[in-house]
């Protein structure tokens, strides 16, 4: 009776080809339980919590679902991800579901939120200050090194 053929009776790889596929299981085993990105780079998948205000929300700024073909084989698929594809062509986990924007649009946003962020830090020292001066208080600001700029 012949054995089944294993990885251990397989054709040894050579040192390249085992360099190889080292690099390629590294960087699988690195991946995120979660990961996604779509295939085309134009195109930008964000999780999003699968309730109905924050789909809402998401399709308001611009995202939608993202959705494959359950037959297509895995490799010919828009979305390279780890999570398993559903029935209906979308991509859930827990309680989230993929959706897509155009990478433009979602790089603005990114930028939009690290600006607003920006400027409510730099409004609540401005507004700091001013109250402090208002009562006679000293203030003053250091640098990444400590010292006392002003």
């Amino acid at each position: 009776m012949a054995e089944p053929q294993t990885s251990a009776t397989l054709t040894p790889l050579t040192d390249e080809e085992r360099q190889r596929r080292y690099e390629t299981l590294r960087r699988k085993s690195s991946l995120s339980a979660i990961h996604a990105e779509h295939r085309n780079p134009g195109l930008k998948v964000r999780w999003v919590r699968d309730d109905k205000f924050d789909v809402a929300f998401h399709k308001h700024m611009g995202f939608e679902f993202c959705k494959d073909n359950p037959k297509t084989p895995e490799a010919q698929r828009q979305i390279d991800t780890v999570v398993a594809i559903s029935d209906d062509g979308m991509y859930r986990t827990g309680d989230v579901i993929l959706m897509q924007i155009n990478r433009d649009d979602y790089e603005f946003y990114q930028r939009e939120n690290v600006r607003r962020s920006r400027e409510m830090v730099d409004a609540g020292k401005k507004t700091f200050r001013s109250e402090a001066q208002k009562m006679d208080v000293p203030t003053f600001e250091r640098d990444k090194a400590g010292n006392i700029v002003r």
